[in-house]
């Protein structure tokens, strides 16, 4: 957003207490510390205006999955700003959404996601973690817990990572676009 001179942006999270509410707000929170202005609400019901709410903002970042009203969704904010940066988290990054995004939308959309393998990797990676630290930790439960979370720089079928002081893990994340319908890793700047 900084290389696009965004310096407000609404934070719209799903209604999921386990996604939606807790990733809007660290994304709200990281926003804030890179000294962007921040709104953030839960997604508009069916009687509000999306539009109504936008202020200033030059950005909409959704979070949470994509519904059967995403679409619509997308083509309101373009058609009440079509200068406005439609973001969306790796929930949104669907492809039949790509499918259903017209031309204007499709082109100030950008969506964040977790670099991406074939689950079964991510699957083996997090069971060779596990087996790892069980092995370490000897038996003792606090020895494993502590084992789990003090990785660093660990190679994995899904690529090397590390966990952060928050035990969450630093692989990385990209940026997607839409192109002719698709979903394409998104490479400029």
């Amino acid at each position: 957003m900084a290389a696009h001179d965004v310096e407000e942006v609404l934070v719209v999270h799903d209604h999921d207490h386990d996604y939606g509410t807790p990733v809007g707000a660290m994304a709200a929170a990281a926003a804030r510390e890179r000294g962007l202005r921040v709104r953030a609400r839960r997604v508009w019901d069916h009687h509000e205006p999306p539009a109504a709410d936008l202020g200033g903002a030059q950005a909409v970042l959704y979070v949470g999955v994509a519904g059967s009203g995403a679409a619509g969704l997308w083509r309101d904010l373009h058609a009440a700003d079509p200068r406005l940066w439609l973001l969306g988290s790796d929930g949104v990054a669907q492809a039949w959404l790509a499918r259903e995004l017209d031309a204007g939308p499709a082109a100030r959309t950008r969506f964040f996601v977790g670099a991406r393998a074939p689950l079964a990797l991510y699957g083996h990676a997090a069971m060779a973690h596990v087996l790892d630290a069980l092995a370490a930790g000897g038996g003792d439960r606090a020895a494993v817990a502590a084992a789990g979370r003090d990785t660093r720089e660990r190679a994995s079928a899904v690529g090397r990572y590390a966990l952060d002081a928050d035990g969450l893990t630093t692989l990385p994340y990209g940026r997607m676009a839409v192109v002719d319908g698709a979903l394409v890793w998104d490479t400029a700047g």
